[in-house]
This record gives structure tokens, sequence and C-alpha cells, in this order.
């Protein structure tokens, strides 16, 4: 492998993006997507690539049950787990790590009536939806749906002919 076509792996793995890493590891800016579409069909390319995606990761040491145990953490929080009695949201030391897990953000909100002033917890939840929409794909829940829009139904009308 060249010098610039290792650099071009090593810019590539930085953010999977075959032009800008081209670009980057020094070739042409004018044609850098088709060289670096190019570059990534190289077997000793690919294969460099392949080897530094796997090392990474390693390194950061994820796998795809702790993301979806993560996913899960938001798609099933419930918001009764995160008031109290009153249905005042919880101090975040009241509730556990799976609980938080589930927290976009924090704050207060102050308002002010005759004098009194009054500061209110608040709490927003990640994306409900978008955490159950990513476990369906990965189960696979939406994939007969995909096949079902798909289908073409042809409707045709054949001309009569006259029997004259």
């Amino acid at each position: 492998m060249t010098i610039m076509q290792n650099n071009f792996v090593v810019e590539y793995l930085i953010d999977k993006q075959a032009g800008k890493a081209a670009v980057r590891a020094g070739y042409s800016p004018r044609n850098a997507q088709q060289k670096g579409s190019q570059l990534l069909h190289v077997p000793e390319i690919a294969e460099a690539i392949r080897k530094g995606i796997e090392e990474q990761a390693q390194r950061a040491a994820v796998t795809a049950d702790e993301l979806i145990a993560e996913l899960k953490k938001i798609a099933f929080a419930n918001m009764q787990d995160f008031v109290d009695e009153s249905n005042d949201p919880k101090l975040l030391h009241d509730m556990d790590r799976d609980q938080t897990a589930a927290i976009q953000e924090v704050g207060t909100e102050t308002s002010e009536f005759k004098g009194t002033v009054t500061v209110k917890r608040k709490i927003k939840l990640l994306s409900k939806l978008d955490a159950i929409e990513k476990l369906g794909r990965h189960i696979g829940l939406f994939e007969k749906d995909n096949s079902q829009k798909r289908a073409v139904v042809k409707i045709g009308f054949e001309d009569e002919e006259d029997d004259e």
C-alpha cells in the first residue's frame, strides 16, 4: 500500500466519508469523491479499513447488546417513575442509573405571582419514539411493512376488439 493509500485509510476511519478522507490524504479535491470510492474497492485498502474498524470497536468496548440495553432504557421509560407522590419531578440523586439514562434535560422554571416566586423542576426525557423505532428496526419489525409498501399492483385494461 502506498503512503497516500495508508493516509486514506487513517483519514477514512475518522468519519467514514471517502471523499473527505481522500482530500485529507492528499488526493485532488476535484475528483476526491470518485477517487475515495475507487480506493474503497481496492482489496488491500478494504481489508485495512475493516481491521481499523474492528480495532476501533475493541477500543470502544461497546457491544450491540450494550447499545440495545441503552435503547431499551429510553424506549421503556415511564414518566411515573420520574415524579414523586406530589407529581413533582424527582431529584437526580433519587433516581437510579437506568432512569437517568433516559433523561435528555433537567432544568428549572421560575415564575412570580403577586410577589411570590415559584421554582419548578423540569425533566425532559429522550425520544421514546426514536428509541422504539431503532429497536424495531434492529429486530426486523418493519421489514414486512417495507416489503408490502414495495409491492407493485398492476391494474390493466385490455382494449376490446370489435368483432366486425
